[in-house]
């Protein structure tokens, strides 16, 4: 994700855009994720996004 910023950064005018776009993007992935809590304790749709998450597999 980082090489997609960056170059997307390369690409618009100004850097404040870039960094604006990717705050809308990246802190909603912060609580679909299993920083927080555990995902048993999640919705279920929410569980489900955990479970594919490669994080959660290592964390196990």
């Amino acid at each position: 994700m980082g090489w997609i910023f960056t170059t997307l950064g390369m690409l618009v005018r100004k850097p404040e855009s870039i960094t604006n776009t990717s705050m809308m993007l990246l802190f909603p992935l912060s609580f679909i994720s299993n920083i927080f809590t555990t995902p048993e304790t999640m919705s279920g749709w929410m569980a489900a996004i955990v479970r594919v998450n490669p994080s959660w597999c290592s964390a196990r």
